[in-house]
């Protein structure tokens, strides 16, 4: 998406970096290629219950925000686990967890990438799910830490869409 600048210091209006990672089917997904709609980023555990409820949710979200004219993608980052979020999970996991809550936005290998990223934008201890609003230009809206509904979510993508 043009000339973007790839830093990896993430902040509220600065550009989400790219990377390449391995998506459920095995190829690797350049995150720039995501850019032109709402991305929610979601660095997840498949062993996560809040993490779980978010996947479980996602796509009935994603229908809501499109049905009111706003494309989004749920993009996930997946680790290995909780015991393990730095490590990239096997491909059946990756799988299983797409089977398991019928997604149908890119479930990513996460090598470190959203673990390295993630924590220190927060200003708290850090957990999972951690998400990340990013506008179709690609700069960082917001983000938070847990998840309790989509609700948050869905106020700040239609507060900043309507600026």
């Amino acid at each position: 998406p043009g000339n973007l600048v790839n830093e990896y210091t993430l902040a509220d209006g600065s550009v989400f970096p790219n990377a390449y990672l391995t998506d459920q089917c095995g190829e690797d997904l350049a995150i720039w290629d995501l850019y032109g709609r709402y991305l929610v980023f979601d660095n997840t555990q498949p062993d996560c219950g809040p993490c779980k409820n978010m996947a479980a949710s996602s796509e009935e979200f994603v229908q809501a925000m499109s049905d009111q004219g706003i494309e989004v993608m749920l993009v996930s980052l997946m680790g290995n686990g909780l015991s393990e979020p730095w490590v990239e999970p096997e491909s059946a996991t990756i799988n299983s967890w797409v089977t398991a809550y019928d997604l149908k936005g890119p479930v990513l290998g996460d090598r470190g990438f959203g673990y390295g990223l993630f924590p220190p934008y927060f200003d708290y201890d850090y957990g999972f799910p951690a998400w990340m609003v990013v506008a179709p230009d690609m700069t960082i809206v917001t983000g938070n830490v847990g998840f309790g509904s989509w609700d948050t979510v869905e106020e700040i993508i239609l507060g900043h869409a309507n600026q």
